[in-house]
Formats: structure tokens, sequence, C-alpha cells
């Protein structure tokens, strides 16, 4: 078996219209954000709030989740 994993990190804040270029665009357009939280599973619900808190913590200049966990782990 053999596996390939690719990071793919944004330079900016936006939604992708598609990941690789030849692949089909979207219409960024006419994706609905307002979508309630509580209508996800409770793991999308999960990686938003850890999103969220990253997004703070990033902001207020504090170390992010990942960045906690490296710590606590690296000591």
């Amino acid at each position: 078996m053999h596996l390939l994993k690719i990071n793919l990190e944004k330079v900016q804040e936006r939604w992708w219209e598609a990941v690789l270029i030849d692949e089909p665009k979207i219409n960024v357009r006419k994706i609905d954000p307002s979508r309630p939280i509580t209508d996800l599973d409770d793991e999308a619900q999960a990686k938003i709030e850890e999103l969220m808190y990253n997004e703070q913590q990033k902001r207020l200049g504090l170390p992010q989740s990942h960045e906690k966990v490296c710590s606590a782990l690296c000591l």
C-alpha cells in the first residue's frame, strides 16, 4: 500500500475555487456560510470550534492549540 500525504497552507484566508489547477472550479459565491453549526456532525463541530479558537489565539498573539500540544510533548 502506498500513501501520499500533502499539506496545503493558505497564504490568504479565503475560499479556494479549486485545489488543483485542472480540477473543476466551484462558484464560491454560492457557498452558504450561514448554516448553523448544530446542523453539522460532532466531528465537524469540534473542528470548527478548534479553528475559531486558533483564530482568536492568533489575533491575540497567543499559542494556538497545535503549538500548545507541541510544547507539552516537547518538554
